[in-house]
C-alpha cells in the first residue's frame, strides 16, 4: 500500500492531497502548485525515465487523458503550451494468499474431536500503476500530479480494458481543475 503523506514525494512542496478509494481502486491528486485557471492549451512529454509499456497502452492512456482534459476545456497542441503533461506506468505483479479451514468433528475453538485440515493457494495479481503528471510551462514547475492503483486483467478484451482504463481516468480527474476556496 502506498504511503498518503505529501512528503512520500521526494522534493515536494504540496498544498493539498487526497486519496479517494474505490472498489480495488485508489486515486490519489496532488496540488504541488497554486493552479492557475486559465491554463487552455497542453502538450504531452516524456517524463524522462518514465516507463510506457507499449505503443497501444500508450494510445488506449493518451486518448483517455486526452477526453477528460477535453471536458475541461483544454486543448491539445504540439507547441507554446501552457500545459505540459506527462505519465509513467507501473505494473507490479502481487501475490494473493487464500486459506480455507476444514473439520469432520463436533467442538468448536481449541476442544472437541475430529480431524481438522487447512487449505490454501496462491495467485499473482497484476495491479497498475498510473501516475499523471501536469507541469506549468511558464513557471517550469510541477502543479497537479495524479495517480491510480488499481489491479487489472492484462489478458482480458481490449475494449473492456479501455473501458476501465475511461473509468479510472475520469476518478483521476474529477477534482482538476481543483475547486477556487472563498
Amino acid at each position: 500500500m502506498r504511503l498518503t503523506k505529501a512528503d512520500d514525494i521526494p522534493g515536494s512542496i504540496a498544498c493539498a492531497r487526497r486519496r479517494v478509494p474505490t472498489a480495488r481502486m485508489f486515486i490519489t491528486t496532488t496540488i504541488e502548485a497554486p493552479i492557475s485557471l486559465a491554463y487552455k492549451t497542453y502538450q504531452w512529454v516524456e517524463i524522462p525515465g518514465g516507463a510506457v509499456p507499449d505503443q497501444l497502452i500508450d494510445q488506449a492512456i493518451r486518448r483517455a487523458a486526452e477526453e477528460q482534459l477535453a471536458l475541461r476545456g483544454l486543448t491539445r497542441v504540439e507547441n507554446n503550451a501552457d500545459l505540459y503533461i506527462g505519465y509513467q506506468v507501473v505494473i507490479n505483479l502481487e501475490k494473493s494468499v487464500s486459506l480455507w479451514g476444514t473439520s469432520d468433528g463436533p467442538g468448536w475453538g481449541g476442544g472437541g474431536w475430529g480431524t481438522r485440515s487447512v487449505q490454501g493457494q496462491t495467485s499473482t495479481i497484476p495491479v497498475g500503476i498510473l501516475l499523471m503528471d501536469l507541469y506549468d510551462v511558464g513557471r517550469k514547475q510541477l502543479v497537479w500530479r495524479g495517480d491510480a492503483v488499481k489491479t487489472i486483467d492484462l489478458k482480458q478484451d481490449p475494449d473492456k480494458n479501455y473501458k476501465n482504463l475511461q473509468k479510472v481516468m475520469t476518478k483521476l480527474f474529477k477534482n482538476y481543475p481543483p475547486k477556487v476556496s472563498k
